[in-house]
């Protein structure tokens, strides 16, 4: 086992991917500071030549001063090497004590001496220069606003000392153009009712046009078809333009589903149901009064875009890096349907004016919301008409990566990556801006700790900028894609930071139930900012929506789709981690805030909820905690009992949940609680061997620990999400941007596919015993 060199060396080195088809690393030095090492001996005084007795008098006093300035300058250099920080770390069991440039020995730091004083760093004001610098335009992937940040980023890491460099990808991606809607037939109205928002799109709908009368299907789920043509008798031939509304699954899947029963072209919108919530549509004042700026509701002429790509990465490259391989249109699996989305002022005077008779409520149960009864479709004696005509760019773009590396100086081949995208299909002020402003301070951060206080990470750090990450992932996919069997060896976890600061009324992360414990302490270390005397971790607890299985903590969210952590969790198999700042989400009934991905998310959004920056600051200091943990304790602090617990309480909700009993759930539980007792024992285990500092072992706790996640990855793709290859968390049907336990299983019961659920459960029972094995200590390699 290699130890930590605890002299202050006076370079440090970088370690960055090639850009080839190789798996080697490209190594290189750069000077972090011209540090002065102490002599071994005393210094030595010069002798001086005395040539008359006339300047005795003078060198006396010229040899005084020169003992002075040797004497200031030795003890300057013995109390700075006392004083400087190395990067052991007592806390779990290695060199607890350092040796100085004398010889004498002295403590380690601690965490909190190392990171101590941290708020006094942060500077609000590069912070608000870098908010400013992100602007309010449209923040298009590969736009000449992204390479302009994309080249200040470059700059500023390189002015921190970092070895930076920018890695391009040439990929397709879908920009806007023509979309137009226009309905005729509407009583009332002389003219057409038309829409058509500059630069409000749907990514990747197809470009054609349709026409048709419409169809109200509500959430557009296979539940809500099968409720129309087997309940209510319809058939999708005359009506054949779906008026759907979002939020409770992607678009993507939604536009799949409508394609398969035949609809020819599909408009959607953000119902005030679930997006503004406080609003009443008896009441005119309600529908100002209660929406943004004066509350998170999504005003009624507001349009909410999203994508209707159902992949990870370049769509026309998928499983390679762009570049390598591309497949025509038709092998993409996008809906060959043409896509727009509107605001709801117009889905409700559709609504409104279509005569037949709303659906029986008793067969119908969730098909009704703020706009009272929701009509399916116009009386026999009307003849409302949709047309819709989509004209998006299909265009090949070459986006930037912005990649920085600090190496370690124990385990330079495993990493810890930081990251999040800069880009938006929208203005995108909160995300990503937010992570972004969090994602640069973070960086200066470790700079001023590598710079001034000597500290040297045990394993290497990445910081990633991506671009077109607001496409779907696009970026980081790419990059993983080309690195995949590099980054399995080596990536012990990555930490997003993507929608860091939507709100400001509870702390939040979404991420790996391994990664719990080092959320809880980072957090427990850090003031909340809306109360000054309690710590995030007390706040957030006190706030939680869910709370683990034992009631002892707050629980984290689970990731789902939409962000970089994505490809990292489910192609790579590493934990990852969102730390935030969010907003009540027991007032929202949708997975994201409601302005999300619209021309409402800017500056304005900021000032409203965290002008101060107060939150942000927050939010940097728990990352920045949180980072330092994982890259820098020699046993990596994961939690394998906290991962059996949230496995546990998922089945809960899934047996709670499901009418029908399959006999395989129970097997299921069997083998949870045989993969807790594992890790309960492998628990023991790892503290005992850090306790009695068995150094020997830790390089096979940690195999074990970066192996976890990529035992729950899956053989096979699920029929919506064939990217997302993590069988115990991830996206559903019903819940796609925050995920739940036991994903592919849910949507198998959700549809009640026999075959597929009996199929699942044997695949996670075969995981769960492997991850036992894992855990062994007689199967370490």
């Amino acid at each position: 086992m290699d130890h930590r060199n605890d002299t202050n060396n006076s370079a440090a080195t970088y370690t960055r991917f090639s850009g080839g088809g190789d798996e080697e690393l490209e190594t290189g030095v750069y000077t972090l500071e011209n540090e002065v090492s102490l002599p071994n001996g005393s210094p030595s005084r010069p002798r001086l030549m005395w040539c008359s007795n006339n300047r005795r008098i003078l060198l006396a006093g010229f040899t005084i001063f020169l003992i002075f300035c040797f004497g200031f300058i030795f003890g300057y250099l013995v109390r700075r090497s006392v004083h400087s920080y190395g990067s052991t770390c007592p806390e779990n069991g290695t060199n607890k004590n350092q040796t100085d440039g004398t010889g004498t020995t002295v403590a380690t730091p601690t965490t909190d001496e190392i990171l101590s004083n941290i708020s006094s760093l942060i500077s609000k004001t590069l912070m608000t220069d870098n908010r400013r610098k992100f602007g309010d335009v449209q923040h298009l992937a590969a736009s000449n606003w992204s390479n302009a940040m994309a080249s200040e980023i470059h700059k500023q890491w390189t002015a921190l000392g970092f070895e930076t460099t920018l890695k391009k990808y040439n990929v397709t991606l879908s920009t806007p153009g023509s979309n137009v809607l226009t309905v005729t037939g509407l009583p009332g109205l002389a003219t057409p009712l038309y829409s058509s928002d500059v630069g409000v799109y749907t990514p990747y709908s197809v470009n054609m046009s349709a026409s048709g009368q419409p169809i109200f299907v509500n959430y557009g789920r296979h539940k809500d078809y099968t409720l129309l043509t087997e309940t209510a008798k319809y058939h999708f031939d005359q009506h054949s333009i779906a008026l759907a509304r979002m939020g409770k699954m992607p678009l993507s899947v939604m536009a799949k589903i409508a394609e398969e029963n035949n609809i020819k072209g599909m408009m959607v919108f953000a119902d005030p149901t679930d997006y503004a919530p406080n609003v009443d549509y008896t009441n005119e004042k309600t529908k100002t009064s209660q929406v943004f700026p004066n509350t998170l509701g999504l005003p009624q002429r507001t349009v909410v875009q999203d994508t209707i790509l159902t992949s990870m990465g370049d769509p026309f490259s998928p499983g390679f890096a762009s570049g390598v391989q591309q497949i025509t249109f038709n092998q993409t699996g996008f809906a060959k349907i043409p896509v727009i989305s509107v605001g709801y002022e117009i889905a409700y005077a559709i609504i409104k004016n279509m005569q037949a008779a709303a659906p029986p409520k008793d067969q119908f149960p969730d098909w009704s919301g703020t706009f009272g009864d929701y009509h399916i479709e116009g009386g026999t004696t009307q003849n409302i008409n949709v047309d819709l005509d989509v004209d998006n760019k299909l265009e090949q773009k070459e986006i930037t990566n912005v990649i920085s590396t600090i190496e370690g100086t124990v385990q330079p081949d495993q990493y810890v990556i930081i990251g999040g995208h800069r880009d938006s299909v929208s203005v995108g002020a909160s995300s990503p801006g937010t992570g972004l402003v969090c994602l640069l301070e973070v960086a200066r951060l470790l700079h001023f700790l590598i710079d001034n206080r000597g500290w040297k990470p045990y394993r290497s750090i990445m910081l990633v900028s991506w671009d077109a990450g607001g496409s779907g992932q696009i970026g980081s996919t790419e990059w993983v894609e080309e690195n995949l069997s590099l980054l399995k060896k080596s990536v012990v976890a990555y930490i997003n930071l993507d929608n860091a600061v939507p709100g400001n009324y509870s702390f939040d992360a979404s991420g790996s139930p391994l990664l719990s414990n080092v959320v809880y302490e980072a957090s427990k270390n850090v003031k909340c900012p809306s109360h000054e005397k309690m710590s995030i971790y007390k706040d957030w607890m006190n706030n939680a929506v869910d709370k683990t299985l034992d009631k002892t903590n707050p629980s984290l969210s689970i990731p789902g789709s939409g962000s970089d952590d994505s490809p990292f969790f489910h192609l790579v198999g590493v934990p990852t981690i969102s730390p935030s700042y969010t907003y009540n989400k027991r007032n929202i009934r949708v997975d994201k805030l409601p302005i999300y991905n619209t021309k409402l998310d800017t500056s304005r959004l900021i000032n409203m909820t965290d002008a101060s920056l107060e939150y942000h600051e927050a939010v940097v200091k728990v990352t920045l905690r949180i980072l330092y943990e994982i890259a820098d304790k020699p046993v990596l602090p994961f939690s394998v009992v906290n991962y059996a617990d949230v496995l546990l309480q998922g089945l809960q909700l899934l047996q709670t949940s499901n009418n029908q009993k399959y006999s395989g759930l129970d097997q299921l539980e069997t083998g949870i609680n045989n993969f807790r007792a594992s890790a309960v024992e492998f628990t023991e285990k790892v503290d005992d061997a850090i306790k009695n500092a068995n150094t020997d072992l830790y390089p096979s706790i940690n195999y074990i620990l970066m192996s976890l996640e990529k035992v729950f990855l899956s053989k096979f793709q699920r029929q919506h999400f064939k990217e997302y290859r993590h069988m115990m968390i991830g996206p559903t049907l019903q819940k796609a941007y925050s995920g739940i336990v036991f994903a592919p299983l849910s949507d198998a019961l959700e549809r009640e596919q026999t075959d597929i659920v009996e199929n699942t459960i044997l695949e996670i029972i075969s995981a769960l015993n492997q991850a036992s094995q894992l855990l062994s200590f007689s199967n370490l390699p």
